[in-house]
């Protein structure tokens, strides 16, 4: 399922399917890995699914600087300022809280990038972003801004899109999964993998974890950007807020604040698999899945599909537990 909508080359797809033969075997269960990790942008990350259709858009819309907004080690902006330069735009970052003594991890890749850092302090996340907005309209500039997580009907599209992309590689893998975990943070991926599913035809269980949110707080608007994509993409259905899975017990501290056991799970993937996840995102989700694997609450025996969304520098941001 591919759509005529614009969009310009913002990572390498596919991505990579893998089995996790050491962690089937850890857990009593087949599990496979999409590895939107390595997407080919910034340091990877799933994010350049919906950037190939939001930078389109701010080109044809003649912009000449991206605005997104995110917590001070938001995987997003960074991702989102690497597309903009790539295709010859410039960034301005609006995030929360205040300047750290010490920069590292998503900070240095923007610094890299030449983003325009902008930090919110005590100002709330969306006034601080209308705010800046306003202030390069003044300057004589023309801003493309972004919601957090990058979350608009149009971004939703590249996980509708990512669904086919899916579905044909488990083909190619004589692979039929039961269910599919991610984590679920603004609820972009996850409106556009269950639109996509919807579409298709193709039902695997979807499984949200949330990285910070109640379910409560994410279903509204995932409901909203389904029925809005679909708008977009001239179709009629749309998922309900009720259809979604949001698992809200695995945030611990809550959001971008890691625990203990965040760290041991990346551990444990890390020296089973070699594969790193991160301490905000994934790390929280497989911690889910692992958990509800070994205490039997997840139905049937068939493969489960872990959705690695990206994360890498933020290994780098947060000091683990010795």
């Amino acid at each position: 399922m591919q759509f005529s909508l614009p969009r310009v080359t913002t990572g390498c797809f596919p991505t990579p399917l893998v089995h996790l033969p050491n962690l089937s075997r850890h857990v009593g269960r087949d599990i496979w890995m999409k590895r939107d990790d390595l997407s080919g942008l910034a340091l990877g990350g799933n994010k350049a699914r919906k950037l190939q259709f939001l930078i389109a858009d701010a080109l044809a819309r003649r912009c000449d600087v991206v605005v997104a907004t995110g917590y001070v080690q938001s995987n997003n902006v960074v991702q989102t300022a690497a597309a903009a330069r790539a295709h010859g735009l410039a960034s301005v970052l609006v995030l929360t809280g205040s300047d750290p003594d010490h920069r590292r991890g998503n900070l240095i890749l923007a610094e890299y990038l030449g983003a325009e850092l902008v930090f919110a302090g005590d100002v709330p996340q969306m006034q601080a972003l209308e705010e800046t907005a306003a202030h390069l309209r003044q300057r004589g500039r023309y801003p493309y801004v972004l919601p957090p997580g990058g979350s608009t009907p149009l971004g939703v599209v590249g996980f509708v899109e990512a669904v086919a992309e899916l579905q044909a590689q488990c083909r190619a893998a004589a692979l039929d999964p039961d269910c599919i975990f991610f984590p679920t943070g603004t609820g972009g991926t996850q409106a556009g993998l269950a639109l996509g599913m919807t579409l298709s035809g193709w039902r695997p269980n979807l499984y949200g974890v949330s990285t910070g949110k109640t379910r409560a707080e994410l279903v509204g608007d995932m409901e909203r950007l389904t029925r809005e994509a679909a708008a977009l993409l001239a179709q009629k259905h749309f998922v309900a807020a009720n259809e979604f899975v949001v698992d809200e017990r695995f945030y611990g501290s809550g959001y971008a604040k890691p625990d203990a056991d965040d760290y041991a799970t990346i551990r444990e993937i890390a020296r089973m698999e070699g594969i790193f996840l991160d301490p905000v995102y994934t790390g929280r989700a497989m911690k889910g899945l692992m958990y509800l694997q070994r205490a039997g609450e997840l139905a049937g025996h068939g493969p489960i599909l872990f959705w690695n969304t990206g994360g890498t520098a933020a290994l780098f941001a947060f000091d683990p537990p010795r």
